[in-house]
């Protein structure tokens, strides 16, 4: 072998090693996706969903949403919008926009709260009015999505919940609600 053999051999093994290391380097950075796992934070379910209370003028419905981060990174959880439905008929919307921090590889809990009037309500998904109602069973289903934020990118999160629960005015014109749940 020459010497010129031997220079052209090293110049093409030099740049092989290169090459090697340059696909090496993207494919780590690529399946690792920046944050050493290939999930992203999403919705994860509802928590404690109850109607709160059932009077003539309202009824209030309560719970909390629960996310999952299983990235390496803390996401900042920008604004959350949830539709409320009663039997398929949407009776509310909830916007909360705030900077609280999902932290790693943890779960974040969102209390929200849902007003609506029961003039408008009832008759609207039961077609009944306040008094000729007593008791009925309602699927009760939540959609929506809350975004989050790590540096520059965002992660939208997509919410789908439904619950049966059961509408009833009794003497104190509370409510109770049914264990009976599905989470999409």
């Amino acid at each position: 072998m020459t010497i010129f053999g031997f220079k052209q051999l090293c110049f093409s093994m030099k740049y092989i090693i290169q090459f090697i290391a340059i696909v090496f380097i993207s494919w780590s950075l690529t399946s690792c996706n920046g944050s050493g796992s290939d999930k992203n934070p999403h919705f994860q379910t509802i928590e404690n969903l109850q109607f709160t209370k059932f009077k003539k003028r309202k009824i209030k419905l309560e719970g909390e949403l629960v996310f999952d981060n299983p990235t390496a990174f803390d996401i900042k959880m920008d604004a959350i919008g949830i539709d409320i439905f009663f039997n398929g008929k949407k009776v509310d919307n909830v916007q909360m926009k705030h900077d609280h921090t999902m932290e790693t590889g943890d779960q974040y809990k969102q209390s929200f709260t849902s007003i609506s009037k029961s003039i408008e309500v009832l008759p609207l998904v039961f077609g009944k009015t306040w008094k000729d109602f007593e008791k009925e069973e309602v699927e009760v289903q939540i959609k929506g999505q809350a975004i989050g934020k790590y540096q520059e990118k965002s992660y939208t999160m997509d919410i789908d919940y439904t619950q049966k629960m059961t509408l009833s005015k009794d003497g104190d014109e509370e409510m109770e609600s049914d264990s009976t749940e599905t989470n999409n």
